[in-house]
């Protein structure tokens, strides 16, 4: 039986303090960090991706949820290595430090619309963990994804510049 969720996205810039904050919270609490009425972190700015962030790392991506996700540091623009949030309703939040933010900010710039819309034809169609949280219903196409992609690429940049940390959450 598929569960129906969400699957909204969001990009969150933070200090490495904050992340040092974030880190020493028990996981379960770390979901509600920007809620804190106690302003344990606070992101420094945010972008909204709604469900655009899906065929974004399809492309950009190996396109799976769980693994290895593809080539660095492209893999871990939106969810990679460091996973430091997985709530009980299946809401994830991954961490890039300020070093993998500049590296990916860098190979963002590199990328063109052309060589972004080829990427997806090479990725399966069929993904079960996408499946198993209705992320296969998100529209794949180029048309869809690119301003948001756009939008992601500058806050990447201006993150890289400030020396933020980005935490990716979705849900």
């Amino acid at each position: 039986m598929k569960r129906t969720m969400a699957g909204r996205g969001w990009f969150s810039a933070i200090t490495a303090v904050d992340v040092e904050r974030l880190l020493a919270l028990p996981e379960p609490a770390r979901w509600h960090f920007a809620e804190a009425d106690d302003g344990i972190v606070k992101a420094a700015f945010e972008l909204h991706m709604d469900k655009a962030w899906v065929p974004i790392h399809r492309a950009i991506s190996d396109g799976t949820l769980f693994g290895t996700l593809g080539e660095r540091p492209l893999s871990s623009a939106i969810l990679g290595d460091h996973l430091i949030c997985q709530a009980e309703l299946d809401d994830f939040i991954y961490l890039k430090h300020p070093m993998e933010v500049a590296e990916i900010a860098a190979a963002l710039a590199n990328l063109t619309r052309e060589g972004f819309a080829e990427k997806p034809d090479a990725i399966p169609e069929e993904d079960e963990d996408a499946a198993a949280f209705c992320l296969d219903l998100v529209p794949q196409d180029i048309e869809y994804a690119w301003p948001y992609f756009e939008e992601m690429r500058e806050f990447y940049q201006r993150a890289a510049a400030g020396g933020f940390a980005v935490l990716f959450s979705w849900g």
